[in-house]
């Protein structure tokens, strides 16, 4: 069985990568911090997500195939607006790439 939870924490957006840190993990809950960075070279697809258990998430996809699940956002548009605008400019497509009223982003990983 594999449960996953919540972590509360921070997201930073930079120009060249995305970052989260908590102070908790999904593991132990205390103890350990949890730490992840992504370079936007490395991101494929990003989408707004919303269901009944997580209203306001964003799917990031990397070119690995890994799923990451940023949810629980207080500003959820501006911050997926944001994360839009530096993979635009990192990868050299201008906003217009957006599909779908600018919910989902697809990068193109073979591009």
């Amino acid at each position: 069985m594999s449960l996953k939870i919540l972590i509360q924490g921070r997201l930073y957006v930079t120009s060249r990568r995305m970052c989260f840190h908590s102070y908790f993990n999904d593991k132990t809950i205390f103890g350990k911090e949890t730490i992840f960075s992504i370079p936007f070279s490395n991101i494929s697809h990003i989408q707004k997500k919303s269901n009944v258990f997580v209203p306001n998430s964003i799917s990031v996809q990397t070119k690995e195939g890994k799923e990451i699940f940023i949810t629980s956002f207080m500003y959820r548009d501006q911050a997926f607006d944001l994360i839009q605008k530096q993979l635009s400019s990192v990868n050299g497509r201008s906003a217009d790439s957006r599909t779908n009223s600018g919910d989902q982003m697809n990068l193109g990983v073979n591009d």
